[in-house]
């Protein structure tokens, strides 16, 4: 997604900054019922939650003039971040609970590569990526003239890949099934959606969807609604 010109990789959500790799109600949604021996309910493990709202793999990309930029976010607990800038690691950092602000300048390396590249990262592109727990709140960029990155600009995966790959996709729930097939369904590079219905229903007490071929219907239903291959 694509928000005041950085787009945010891997982030499927923006909710009053905070920012989340998978819709926050599917995220609320994620809880396995828990049951004794004799079967009374106990009570709703959350554990999936926490999981679903870590932000392991997510970045943001945007192309600026200048040398650097600052930051600001503010972070629940303490975060990694790792900022590249074309195809060059330049900055390691690790924040603190709380409000932070983080400057970070272009590497050596970069400065002698051309702007024109191949199958690479262009020079005029940043990669901000966050990994860690708990939520993370955007709070500004600064930096001169900043944009979104261009196709051209971002590796292909057809550079590796030259015919069309097979995406697999599981979920706990059919609105996570049916969420993920629709964006993948967008991609070009992907030829066949491979659903993976192996995964626990935390919505039908943990078990598999593929143990039942009514839950497969549905999630195979749901699925074909919002796809094309």
């Amino acid at each position: 997604m694509i928000c005041e010109n950085i787009e945010y990789h891997n982030i499927a959500e923006i909710n009053g900054g905070v920012l989340y790799r998978i819709p926050l109600s599917v995220c609320d949604a994620l809880s396995v019922p828990t049951f004794d021996a004799d079967g009374k309910f106990l009570y709703d493990y959350s554990g999936h939650r926490a999981c679903a709202r870590t932000t392991v793999g997510a970045e943001l990309r945007f192309c600026a003039d200048g040398d650097g930029f600052t930051l600001r976010i503010a972070t629940e607990k303490s975060v990694d971040v790792t900022v590249f800038n074309g195809d060059f690691q330049c900055a390691a950092v690790r924040t603190v609970p709380g409000e932070n602000t983080l400057a970070f300048e272009r590497g050596d390396a970069v400065k002698g590569v051309g702007a024109r590249s191949r199958n690479r990262f262009a020079a005029s592109l940043w990669r901000v990526c966050l990994d860690g727990d708990g939520d993370i709140t955007f709070r500004s960029l600064e930096a001169e003239n900043v944009r979104p990155p261009r196709a051209e600009e971002l590796p292909r995966l057809r550079a590796c890949f030259h015919k069309s790959v097979i995406a697999n996709i599981s979920g706990f729930s059919v609105d996570e099934y049916k969420y993920c097939c629709e964006r993948i369904d967008r991609e070009e590079q992907v030829g066949l959606i491979e659903v993976n219905v192996s995964c626990p229903n935390v919505h039908g007490g943990g078990m598999s969807f593929g143990t039942s071929p009514e839950m497969a219907a549905e999630v195979t239903r749901a699925v074909k609604s919002v796809t094309t291959k």
